[in-house]
């Protein structure tokens, strides 16, 4: 529980940084969903335009969002130079142990 209670300020902040580029993610590809075939389709049928946008166009936007974080994520607790050791900081000393 202790370990859980020093994790939540690095992730929290390594999500913060991030989150930019997610919603950039996210608006490119609701643009390019938007304008798909299946969408007019939906919207010629008399379907609301929130039905339209969260049923149909948000779903298929999570696609690339969640390839995104699946491939994002190993980063977060594997890199070595930038702000990514953070979860486990403990790796960079114990490597000269290990090289000997």
């Amino acid at each position: 529980m202790d370990i859980a209670l020093h994790l939540v300020l690095p992730i929290l902040t390594l999500l913060i940084a991030s989150i930019g580029a997610y919603m950039r993610y996210i608006r490119t590809n609701m643009l390019e969903v938007l304008n798909s075939d299946y969408i007019r389709t939906a919207r010629a049928k008399g379907l609301s335009e929130g039905r339209v946008i969260y049923h149909h166009a948000f779903r298929n936007t999570l696609i690339t969002l969640v390839t995104i974080w699946g491939t994002s994520l190993p980063g977060l607790f594997f890199r070595s130079h930038d702000y990514g050791a953070a979860l486990f900081p403990f790796r960079e000393s114990v490597t000269p142990l290990i090289r000997l």
